[in-house]
């Protein structure tokens, strides 16, 4: 378990793992790893804000997870400091980076992944943003 007494701290990025296990022969979530959960929990996903459906930051065909992860220590949330907005994450999706599905638009690759870029796309991830900010004394 990752735990730093008082310390503030953000683990954020591509951790390549879903917040929760999404089938059974997926391999740990990120929750079951790190015990990630609610606030009462050593550390928070900011995931837990949004709606079950709303939690993403990747798809791939029909299926749509959240590989890519805001976590923040309880000293983001204490109410002392540099705090975390409640709710402000969110997935950045502006139109240039969608496909004609409303996927991410993911970098083209000649021969089927194999070649070289074509200088068209961008990722196969969705930003993902939170605010922060201090509070008055």
């Amino acid at each position: 378990m990752l735990k730093e007494k008082g310390k503030a701290f953000i683990l954020l990025g591509d951790f390549n793992s879903p917040y929760q296990v999404q089938k059974e022969d997926w391999g740990l979530g990120f929750v079951t790893v790190l015990g990630v959960g609610d606030k009462s929990a050593s550390l928070y996903n900011t995931w837990y804000d949004l709606p079950q459906n709303e939690r993403y930051s990747h798809s791939y065909g029909k299926q749509k997870t959240a590989l890519d992860h805001i976590v923040i220590a309880p000293t983001l949330y204490d109410a002392k400091g540099i705090e975390y907005k409640p709710n402000s994450l969110k997935r950045f999706e502006a139109p240039y980076l969608l496909d004609e599905k409303g996927n991410p638009k993911r970098w083209q690759i000649s021969d089927r992944g194999k070649g070289k870029h074509l200088g068209e796309g961008y990722s196969d991830h969705f930003p993902v943003t939170a605010i922060f900010h201090t509070l008055k004394d």
